[in-house]
């Protein structure tokens, strides 16, 4: 008797789950698009035996892939890098420095041979061509300095 009532049980429980439907998947609305038989013929030939569906649809999807990747994220954090950067070479004072130097060699207030006067000046004309090249890649206009 113990196994009929266990039986009873089991019978009503795979009923249940027999008898639940699942809830019904909402699909999304279909999209229609009609065409003049000779835009038809056009895509047909474009999609060379492929079906119309599938073709339509990869080439509207790649012209908005391409519309929406327009800046990738690494391209922004580059840019967030780069604007970093020149900031901070704007804050370190470097040129002024250099200029100083330069300024203080020149009114012989600093004597520096003819090796260390070079390295000095190109040192100052690399800080020039680092900012300016910061500020062309991040598509600034640069300022004369």
């Amino acid at each position: 008797m113990r196994s009929a009532v266990q039986l009873g049980a089991l019978r009503g429980n795979f009923s249940i789950c027999a008898n639940d439907k699942p809830k019904p998947v909402k699909r999304a609305a279909p999209v229609s698009i009609r065409f003049t038989p000779d835009e038809k013929q056009s895509l047909e030939d474009a999609a060379s035996g492929e079906a119309l569906g599938p073709y339509i649809k990869r080439c509207v999807l790649k012209q908005h892939r391409i519309k929406r990747k327009h800046q990738p994220k690494s391209q922004t954090h580059q840019q967030e890098t780069i604007a970093r950067t020149l900031r901070r070479l704007g804050h370190s004072g470097i040129y002024g420095v250099l200029h100083s130097l330069i300024l203080a060699v020149e009114e012989q207030r600093l004597i520096l041979d003819d090796c260390q006067e070079d390295d000095l000046r190109h040192a100052a004309l690399e800080v020039i061509a680092m900012r300016n090249d910061l500020v062309t890649a991040l598509g600034l206009q640069a300022d004369k300095a």
